[in-house]
């Protein structure tokens, strides 16, 4: 570990022996020694893990303070020569040459999974994950009714799976979103229209649809039973649905008259009251000697059908006249006498 420079009077050391002819004087002469120098290398294994203090050519015996710091994504696990697990170490130069090697590995981290909302979703798939390298897998499983949208750094991949790259412990959030389901209205009856006619809502979310009876119709109920104008939807299965809602026709009275009450009879077949839009059917029955005229304003069919089309009561008119009869009026004698009314066509009832 040690090695001659030389002697103390200035002869070098390749006079070795030295040879000295004494002198008229007191002479001190010393041969002069030295440590040796080692070179001392240090590495990082494997090699990008790490960084290890530099080394270099070192005096024997002499203590060498090594420091092992590992870059972002490993730990430092031990020194190769058995030296122990602590990064920072005094090495003391012995009689050769030397490589400390510390030695590297990449770290873990612990990976948490959650979802935003358990009522919406859950997950699977936390872990250990090791630095740089392969996890497997994430998994976000949608309720029904919700659909997975993102994890919380916007990645849509589900089940996922990464080279983990992080230098701490995380947490990954799966957020779900509701599914959109088509709404559709049907009018099972009647007529009239829903506002409406369809509609795309997010489950448990809700939609109000209105009805508007067409003219002559009026609300029935919805699917439900309700009879208000206005239905409000809560989309509370995972599908689609169609809502119902039927109509019909409102009630209309049918009166009928006459012009003269002797005259002869009038009736509502089926008595007075009918749905908007259905069959009526009007009677006129004269009495003897007296004939069907009309009914004022409409038809001249004694027996007339028709169809509801106002939506208010409506009466009919029954016009009805005395029959013509033909009258003969003559003298036995036209000799004997004469007569104020000629024969011809006179009105039933008519006094002559």
């Amino acid at each position: 570990g040690f090695e001659f420079a030389g002697w103390s009077n200035g002869v070098p050391r390749d006079e070795n022996p030295y040879c000295y002819r004494v002198a008229a004087r007191d002479t001190n002469i010393q041969a002069l020694f030295t440590a040796k120098q080692y070179l001392v290398e240090t590495k990082a294994e494997p090699d990008g893990m790490g960084d290890v203090t530099p080394g270099g050519y070192k005096d024997y015996l002499s203590n060498f303070n090594v420091e092992a710091v590992a870059r972002p994504g490993y730990k430092f696990i031990g020194w190769k020569d058995g030296y122990g697990a602590y990064p920072n170490r005094t090495y003391q130069v012995l009689g050769k040459d030397t490589v400390l090697r510390a030695m590297f590995a990449p770290a873990t981290y612990n990976i948490l999974v959650e979802s935003n909302s358990s009522e919406q979703g859950r997950v699977s798939g936390g872990g250990v994950a090791t630095y740089n390298a392969l996890f497997e897998s994430l998994t976000a499983t949608p309720e029904p009714g919700y659909e997975f949208d993102r994890w919380q750094d916007n990645n849509t991949d589900n089940p996922r799976s990464f080279t983990y790259l992080g230098t701490k412990d995380s947490t990954f959030t799966a957020y779900c979103r509701p599914i959109s389901y088509n709404i559709r209205t049907e009018v099972v009856s009647g007529k009239g229209e829903v506002n409406p006619a369809d509609a795309n809502c997010d489950y448990k979310n809700q939609v109000t649809f209105t009805a508007t009876p067409y003219r002559g119709y009026k609300l029935k109920a919805w699917d439900t039973g309700s009879q208000g104008t206005t239905r409000t939807y809560t989309v509370s299965e995972p599908r689609d649905t169609v809502v119902r809602v039927t109509f019909e026709p409102i009630d209309v009275n049918v009166y009928v008259t006459r012009n003269n009450s002797s005259y002869g009879t009038v009736e509502v077949v089926g008595g007075a009251a009918h749905k908007y839009d259905s069959l009526v059917t009007i009677k006129a029955v004269p009495n003897p000697g007296y004939r069907f005229a009309n009914w004022e304003g409409s038809s001249s069919d004694a027996v007339y059908e028709f169809r509801i089309s106002s939506i208010s009561d409506t009466t009919f008119k029954a016009i009805f006249e005395p029959e013509d009869y033909h009258v003969t009026i003559q003298a036995n004698n036209p000799v004997m006498g004469s007569l104020n009314y000629a024969t011809g066509m006179y009105a039933y009832g008519t006094q002559l």
